[in-house]
């Protein structure tokens, strides 16, 4: 049994090396992104034509409503900005695409041939010269060839679009010359899209043209249109058009309301006018390209209508849940200027092929686009198509497979015995529709890769699939099962289908064919299919070398000759029953696969040197062996043919980097050393299950409470009416059964042993059904009606019973429960204000009671930790839009209002709120201990000042580009949502105050939802891009440091309006003021802008930042601040972005970077010193901020890490802010987020360090 090595990607880069298929075939193959013939370049495109392909051109038209740029358009655009692109952005990378920022149909030809990657707009007011020589749009939403059309949209006609196209090649013969001009003129691959609003609008809707034509007539007048169009671009030197046929506008959502009926059915005049127009444009096309006797011209019609239709009518098979009505608004009407602000989005828009009314979404297009390219790339450029083709005269009608897991597509999914089975996620997490098939991947393998290359059909399925057709049979299947080898004791010791086994299945196959197209059929389809063998691995890292079972039998020479002689018996008895086609791969480098690292590779996990040496004398000898066996035959049908699989994989292996991979000694899956098969289950997802320090274990969670956490111990309670074991509590458990949680699905306790990898469900402890197992990892004991009296006397008793880790929760904002607000919130059912002033009455006494009992108990093991879910709660609530809700006053369940159980009056909770509940628990209190102040000491807030390090999302409203609120920044964080923080996550803002047990979160000082109550605990001035020095902030358009001050004085000034003068001055006087800057000024002011080196040498210029931090930190003891900490410099020298930039091919740390930063440091600690001498009560503290991250770098293993030269976005070598776009698999072991800032992790790690080193200073 062996994990699957080969991702959907680099299975198809693998199988598609193979030389012998070469051989077989003699073509070649393309990659991902399109390959062109070397002979052949394509330039730049350009494009004509509607809405689908419109970039913003519009925008500047006053009268039109044919535009998009406002919200929501653009709402996962780069930043979030609305272009005027008639789609919302980028999507969730669902079925394996990359997530790709901006993507409209035309945008994604672009980047899929390797042009660029967004295509402007020709009208764009910051289109640069560059860009000419690579491509535009000239296209305008709501044209058509009909020139009504554009005359009712209010937009640019065809004609307009032609005088832009003209304009356009005098611009470019201007910037590179004639020669060149004609060269990208000629060369370019031009697209012409439209055609839809003719018969939608013009001729349906309004009824304009119904006067004067019929349908017939009208798409005669249509096609004519059309073909003078491309006469015309073609007499301005175009050469590769590719003109788009009409889609089935039937089908689109708003048409489906205006002219589908009660049921919003498919139009279908709409759609017959749609097949009568592409039938009459595709033959006058084919005319004009004969009659135009230019061998260079290729004039391709793209049939869009099939592809579509298609993929509406099984929008499930492509993962979708929604194909009549888009995801804006109702998605029934709503497009352009009624898709909007006001109308709102759905939820998930993963899930639509619509984005309105009448565009798709990316997603959609994505899948659009791909099966374009595939079919007709070869068309502009007389070259092999995306699909093998084969001699004219040869056929594979089919393709046979056998094997192990490599190529098992689900047999072992019913085998009861045996470990070797993947039919569960997260496998086939990237499949279509992320259904895990018994695939050892994470979506298709290699005989699906191999049969779509060879335009066999897309998927192979499993022989033994019970969902198999009989067509399936004609075209080819899989006998292979995981865990198999040539050795029978390999299947033997995994419970799996041996070899033989997989014999005995195909003679069934030959004898159902047989049946179903007789026997001369059955003959030509088994003479002339393709047949795989794939086996070998398990045999060797398995029998051989893991289990040692056969080393008592054979040295590694003996062994690999007996599993000669039975690959070449096996190989005999597939030609016996006719195969004459059989592809043998040999052995892959085994040693380097993850899981043989880890067993066999020592403490550096190399690659394993005695498998590999075996792998490779095994295929030696196998090699030899088919060649004779071939030659021995005399067959002249035959064709044996060995593919080797070592080589191609192990350059990949050791030059992933070559291939676009990031890691390649360890899976996606788990840890990714070890983790196959059953290993790698949804509890072994390093991003689902949270990571404790290496020394701590947590065996059981046990659950006291009320009815938040109880499972079902109230059941059987007959008096009882808090309990919910009947419908619709549990609609949305597994198999929607009723259990007694009191909640639609999962609660607290089920989704914390979730993330802590426990276990997936927490029982009651009185559940009937409950497992002697279940003892071991954890109940629940909680009853729903339950409290406490008095609380202090129960948490000492369960302290007294062995307790040590014990997480109390505080009371929720009860007022602002639905229950409570009407009972209690008056008839417009506000939050019931003295119910929520009770709970934080409570919530304080009980906060400061449990501190002290802590201290009572001398017990250094103990851990009572007092947990808020008074303000997260308060913050989902008020702010429940933001995180994807739309309805805060009421709950699912009958009116929402009143009922909870039996009518019983007790707060419940939804398990999205509930989930909040446990992320804060897990993700706050978990990891690391709060920081213990002395007895006599308080530290009422933190007020940060610095730069992005610390900036929470003072920048966010600012017109610069050092802001991050747009994903994948704060994928991490409450609710995923991006705040502003340059992190996957939280900051070390948040992290300080978080240890010092002041509150969760420090926010942004000019964050629009700032609380009141936020003021006397602490906020943040900090601004992105700022440093000590004024250029630094001036250069980035942020918040400089004398700017923060201003800010400074003005909380101030609010401060004493909600605590008044005398609070304030204590505040002002025990909080701590940290200071974060430094590394902008050396980094982008001084090594990267020429301005400050010609004044400047290292020495003066971190003299001038120490002068500068000095005055900012005598300002702000001005102002009444005496705890104050100030950061020196990282090591910047070593962050990836000033690896990549200034580290040479090496990317080495970059000495002079360090040097400075030293420099600064060893001065900025004197000149603080001093300070303390001179300032009275004055505690100013120095934090070394290099020396901890520098080892953190050096050793990142040693911290929990993996990678610590490279961040997690992107490439990780030069991604900072908006070139952010797309992340790794697994961000815990990056100790970079981008190539500029930490990972949460890392923050925490640094963070939890530094408090415990310095807090002691500032008292």
């Amino acid at each position: 049994m062996k994990l699957c090595f080969l991702s959907a990607s680099s299975s198809r880069s693998i199988v598609l090396f193979s030389v012998s298929i070469l051989l077989i075939f003699g073509c070649s193959s393309t990659d991902a992104v399109i390959r062109l013939p070397e002979n052949m370049t394509i330039p730049a495109v350009l494009v004509f034509g509607d809405s689908i392909v419109d970039q913003g051109n519009n925008n500047g038209l006053v009268a039109t409503l044919a535009k998009s740029n406002f919200p929501p358009y653009g709402q996962d655009f780069m930043g979030g900005l609305p272009t005027g692109r008639m789609i919302w952005g980028a999507e969730a990378k669902p079925n394996g695409l990359k997530s790709r920022p901006g993507f409209s149909s035309i945008k994604g030809d672009a980047e899929e041939l390797g042009i660029k990657e967004l295509l402007p707009a020709y009208l764009d007011p910051n289109l640069q010269a560059a860009d000419l020589l690579t491509g535009v749009s000239f296209a305008s939403g709501g044209v058509g060839f009909d020139p009504q059309t554009a005359q009712v949209a209010a937009c640019y006609s065809f004609d307009d679009e032609l005088k832009m196209f003209r304009e356009y090649i005098g611009k470019i013969k201007g910037t590179v010359g004639e020669d060149r001009a004609n060269f990208v003129i000629t060369n370019s691959l031009y697209f012409v899209v439209a055609g839809s609003d003719d018969l939608a609008n013009t001729y349906f809707t309004l009824g304009i043209r119904k006067l004067q034509y019929d349908i017939n007539s009208y798409t005669d007048f249509m096609a004519r249109s059309a073909c003078d169009f491309v006469k015309e671009v073609y007499a301005l030197g175009a050469k590769r058009i590719a003109f788009f046929g009409t889609p089935p506008i039937g089908c689109l959502p708003s048409q489906r309301t205006l002219a589908g009926g009660p049921t919003r059915a498919c139009a279908e005049n709409y759609n017959q006018a749609a097949k009568l127009y592409n039938t009459k444009v595709k033959a006058a096309l084919s005319s004009l390209s004969n009659s135009l006797d230019d061998a260079q011209v290729r004039i391709v019609y793209i049939d869009i209508y099939n592809p579509l239709l298609g993929l509406i009518q099984n929008y499930g098979k492509y993962g979708f849940s929604f194909a009549d009505k888009g995801c804006c608004g109702s998605g029934k009407i709503e497009s352009a200027v009624t898709c909007n602000k006001l109308s709102g989005v759905c939820s998930d828009d993963s899930k639509y092929l619509f984005w309105d009314s009448y565009h798709p979404t990316e997603r959609a297009y994505q899948v659009i686009v791909d099966m374009i390219l595939q079919k007709y790339i070869n068309d502009f450029l007389s070259s092999t198509d995306a699909v093998i083709r084969l001699p004219e005269n040869i056929t594979i009608p089919a393709v046979l497979v056998f094997g192990d897991s490599i190529v098992d597509q689900g047999n072992n999914n019913k085998l009861i015995a045996t470990l070797a089975k993947s039919n569960f996620p997260p496998y086939g997490k990237d499949f279509m529709g992320g259904i895990p098939t018994g695939r050892f991947c994470n979506g298709k393998t290699p005989p699906d890769l191999l049969a779509e290359e060879l335009g066999v059909k897309e998927l192979v399925p499993a022989y033994l699939d019970p969902n198999l057709q009989a067509a399936d049979l004609l075209t080819g299947v899989s006998f292979a099962s995981g865990g198999t080898g040539f050795d029978p004791q390999t299947a033997q010791i995994a419970a799996c289908f041996s070899l033989d086994d997989q014999l005995k299945m195909f003679r069934g196959y030959i004898g159902k064919i047989e049946g179903i197209v007789g026997e001369d059929r059955a003959n030509f389809v088994l003479t002339n299919s393709l047949y795989f063998v794939v086996a070998g691995s398990d045999d060797l890292a398995n029998t051989y070398f893991g289990l040692g079972i056969r080393k008592l039998q054979y040295d590694i020479n003996s062994y690999t000759d007996f599993m000669v002689r039975s690959a070449c018996d096996f190989v005999k008895e597939v030609y016996a029953l006719g195969a004459k086609r059989i592809a043998y791969f040999g052995t892959p480098p085994i040693g380097c696969l993850p899981s043989q690292r880890t067993l066999a590779g020592g403490g550096t996990r190399e690659c394993a040197e005695n498998y590999n040496q075996a792998a490779k004398l095994y295929n030696t000898k196998i090699k030899s062996a088919l060649s004779s066996l071939s030659n021995s035959l005399n067959d002249a049908q035959v064709r044996i043919v060995y593919i080797d699989i070592y080589n191609p994989l192990f350059t990949l292996i050791q030059n992933h980097g070559k291939y676009g991979f990031s890691i390649a000694d360890t899976g996606c899956c788990g840890s990714g050393k070890i983790e196959a098969a059953v290993l790698c289950n949804k509890f072994s997802s390093a991003d689902a299950v949270i990571r404790l320090p290496e020394n701590v274990t947590l065996p059981a969670l046990l659950v006291f409470g009320d009815s938040i956490v109880d499972q079902g111990n109230n059941n059987k309670l007959n008096a009882a009416f808090a309990k919910s074991n009947f419908p619709p509590y549990g609609k949305d458990f597994m198999g929607g059964i009723p259990t007694g949680r009191f909640c639609n699905g999962k609660t607290p306790p089920d989704l914390i042993v979730e993330e802590l990898g426990i276990k997936e469900l927490v029982p009651a402890y009185l559940d009937p059904n409950l497992q002697a197992a279940d003892l071991l990892t954890g109940v629940s004991f909680a009853s729903g009606g339950t409290g406490f009296d008095p609380l202090t006397a129960k948490i000492t008793e369960v302290y007294a019973l062995g307790a040590k880790r014990i997480a109390f929760f505080g009371t929720p904002p009860i007022g602002c429960l639905p229950s409570q607000r009407t009972l209690a919130g008056g008839r417009t059912r506000v939050c019931a204000e003295k119910y929520n002033q009770a709970a934080k009455l409570y919530n304080t006494k009980i906060k400061a009671a449990l501190s002290s009992l802590s201290d009572s108990l001398n017990d250094a093991q103990v851990r009572i930790v007092y947990i808020d879910i008074y303000n997260p709660l308060y913050a989902l609530i008020q702010n429940h839009e933001k995180y994807g809700f739309s309805i805060a006053d009421k709950g699912c369940c009958g009116s929402g209002k009143i009922e909870f159980a039996l009518l019983l009056k007790l707060p419940s909770s939804s398990s999205s709120i509930v989930y909040l509940c446990v992320f804060l628990l897990l993700r706050l209190y978990i990891a690391m201990a709060v920081i213990r102040l002395p007895h006599n000491v308080t530290i009422p807030a933190v007020i940060m000042f610095g730069d992005s390090i610390v900036d929470t999302g003072n920048n966010n409203n600012l017109k610069t580009i050092f802001k991050v609120n747009y994903p994948p920044y704060g994928k991490d964080f409450i609710g995923g949502v991006p705040t502003g923080r340059f992190s996957n996550g939280k900051v070390p803002s948040d992290l300080l105050v978080e240890e010092l047990g002041i509150k969760e979160l420090l926010p942004a000082y000019l964050d629009p939802n700032l609380q009141i109550q936020d003021l006397s605990t602490g906020v943040n001035f900090a601004s992105g891009g700022a440093g000590f020095d004024p250029l630094t902030s001036e250069l980035a358009s942020v918040i400089s440091l004398s700017d923060q001050l201003d800010l400074f004085k003005e909380y101030l000034a609010k401060l004493k309006g909600v605590v008044g003068e005398a609070r304030t001055s204590v505040i002002l006087a025990n909080s701590l003021y940290v200071v974060v800057a430094g590394a902008n000024d050396i980094t982008n002011t001084y090594f990267s802008n020429p301005l400050r080196k010609l004044h400047f040498d290292v020495p003066s210029y971190t003299d001038l930042m120490v002068t500068s931090a000095s005055s900012f930190v005598q300002d702000l003891y001005g102002l009444g601040a005496r705890r104050i900490g100030v950061f020196g410099i990282p090591p910047i020298g070593c962050v990836p972005s000033q690896r990549t930039l200034g580290g040479g091919p090496q990317r080495d740390c970059v000495e002079k970077y360090n040097e400075a930063a030293r420099l600064f440091n060893t001065k900025l600690s004197l000149r603080l010193n001093s300070f303390n001498c001179n300032l009275p009560l004055a505690r100013i503290v120095y934090i070394d901020a290099y020396d901890l991250p520098l080892d953190l770098l050096r050793n990142p293993d040693k911290y929990g890490f993996e990678i610590g030269n490279k961040g997690c976005c992107g490439t990780g070598v030069v991604e900072v802010a908006f070139l952010c776009s797309y992340t790794c698999a697994n961000v815990s072991e990056y100790v970079f987020w981008d190539s500029f800032h930490l990972t949460e992790k890392a923050y925490k790690i640094m963070v939890h360090q530094i408090a415990e080193k310095y807090i002691s200073s500032f008292f």
